[in-house]
């Protein structure tokens, strides 16, 4: 039983499936990036505890993230988040976030991501990246490639997380 009607895969800065969720803490405040339902959301706890910014689509630098997102296939966004984990100090090296989030069912069948919106995320970041200046860096590339190697899945659904995370037994 599905317990929303959103699916996520999401990749983190080591190139592991991850939750969706990029986060840079110091000790005084968090700035997180989260894929929500079908859209990007970005909080910093110095501002609010609510988002500071809504990304459907486009590029954006805001706080500490430069994020890339596009609209697909299932109602989806895509995500491409380049942070620095340390701020932007000597010797901090750039990491990658990236991920979809789709609507999860064709007719009543939980179908999760899609193969083929998975498909379409990995070319639109190859495409990306031959557009920008990143292509180029051992990190993002080191990054990429751990991402292609990874054998399709469907993802999981965004609310059993919540509820698994809220502690509850699913």
């Amino acid at each position: 039983m599905a317990l929303s009607n959103w699916a996520t895969i999401a990749f983190n800065k080591d190139g592991e499936l991850s939750e969706g969720i990029v986060e840079i803490k110091n000790k005084k405040q968090s700035k997180i990036v989260e894929i929500r339902k079908n859209w990007i959301g970005v909080k910093d706890s110095s501002v609010s505890e609510y988002n500071v910014a809504t990304i459907e689509s486009g590029k954006v630098h805001v706080i500490d993230f430069e994020i890339y997102a596009k609209r697909s296939y299932q109602n989806s966004v895509f995500c491409l988040t380049s942070y620095y984990p340390k701020g932007y100090a000597e010797g901090s090296k750039k990491k990658y976030f990236a991920g979809i989030g789709a609507y999860a069912f064709s007719g009543d069948k939980e179908v999760g991501v899609e193969k083929r919106t998975y498909k379409q995320f990995i070319k639109w970041i190859e495409e990306l990246a031959k557009d920008n200046w990143f292509h180029d860096e051992e990190e993002f590339k080191e990054w990429f490639k751990k991402i292609k190697k990874y054998r399709y899945k469907s993802g999981y659904n965004q609310g059993t997380l919540y509820l698994a995370k809220a502690g509850f037994k699913l």
